[in-house]
């Protein structure tokens, strides 16, 4: 499943063309491809060298995650080769390495996992409750199934990404979408660890539940099991710096427009197997507001940080409007603006 020789047939899937009419498609493909490759064969030589065997019961989890997405996906018409995915030895990495974080992927803090174009990462700590890894795979496996998600860091403006007749929004190597993308991949992982993966690993999951009450950072405690993991006896939080992410919210925020929007989840998975999200923005305008999909779409790592995942949790619930979103989102982004003029 590790081998990099599945790269060529991995990117293969996803046409290549130019976002520019004057630039020649061929060149551009061929350029590009060999841009992408390049790029992708470097970042499983990042990683490759910590890969570590895992438990068995393990591998057969994330051969059951891989096929109930691609069966999913494939329902809806977007039909992927499997992933590569790597179990790393997460302290030997940052031992060398001193990141997770591969050069030139976006620098958003975790410990937990990645999912880079058609390379998965999951980072397993000493002691680690495999419900945990599991659970961290199946997050993953949940956003290389989806177009949205396919995407390569730096690629050159002229290129573009098909598939399906589907642009895949790489601008800069920032996927937008964050709020529906890490709600769809969260929520779905928050139903396994529950059904599944507590039937497998029983003894993980009681872990879990008798460890949550205890599941505080920053005095923010966690409110499902899909946001954090133990590596012995001690919690490790896989979401986010305090000031940046927290994972419970995406949740919430999720069933927050599940509850609103009639045939949200089938809508979303279809926008993110398709491509195609005009449908849920116009439902999603119709409850709240002209503007509204377009604001939430808005929302990437790069400009999401904790004030506004809570602002946008209460905008869902219709606590606060979307022109006091607005308000949250400017001044978030002045202050942005200041931190890279000092």
């Amino acid at each position: 499943m590790g081998a990099k020789q599945e790269l060529p047939a991995l990117i293969d899937q996803y046409q290549i063309s130019s976002g520019m009419q004057h630039f020649n498609p061929d060149t551009v493909a061929r350029t590009a491809r060999e841009i992408i490759l390049s790029r992708f064969r470097n970042t499983f030589d990042f990683y490759s060298p910590f890969e570590i065997p895992v438990d068995r019961k393990i591998i057969e989890e994330k051969n059951w995650s891989i096929i109930h997405f691609r069966e999913r996906s494939k329902a809806l018409g977007l039909e992927l080769r499997d992933p590569l995915v790597l179990y790393i030895d997460y302290n030997k990495l940052i031992e060398e390495k001193g990141s997770l974080i591969a050069p030139g992927i976006e620098q958003v803090s975790t410990t937990g996992g990645l999912s880079i174009g058609p390379i998965i990462v999951v980072a397993v700590h000493p002691k680690e409750l495999r419900l945990s890894t599991t659970a961290t795979t199946h997050h993953e496996l949940a956003h290389y199934y989806s177009l949205t998600q396919f995407h390569v860091l730096g690629l050159p403006s002229p290129i573009i990404y098909l598939r399906n007749g589907a642009k895949v929004d790489t601008h800069e190597g920032i996927t937008k979408g964050t709020i529906f993308e890490e709600g769809f991949a969260f929520h779905d992982e928050e139903i396994y660890i529950n059904t599944r993966g507590r039937k497998r690993f029983p003894l993980d999951h009681l872990q879990l539940y008798l460890a949550l009450p205890f599941a505080v950072e920053a005095g923010h405690g966690s409110r499902y099991l899909s946001t954090f993991n133990i590596t012995g006896r001690r919690l490790l939080k896989l979401d986010f710096d305090t000031d940046i992410h927290h994972s419970d919210d995406f949740i919430d925020i999720y069933r927050g427009l599940s509850q609103r929007i009639p045939s949200f989840t089938q809508i979303l998975e279809r926008a993110r197997a398709t491509g195609s999200w005009n449908g849920l923005g116009k439902l999603i305008d119709d409850y709240y507001g002209s503007g509204a999909f377009r604001m939430l779409m808005s929302f990437h790592y790069e400009n999401l940080p904790f004030s506004i995942l809570q602002s946008t949790l209460k905008f869902v619930k219709k606590e606060i409007t979307l022109n006091e979103l607005g308000v949250v989102v400017a001044i978030e982004e002045n202050k942005q603006q200041q931190k890279t003029t000092l």
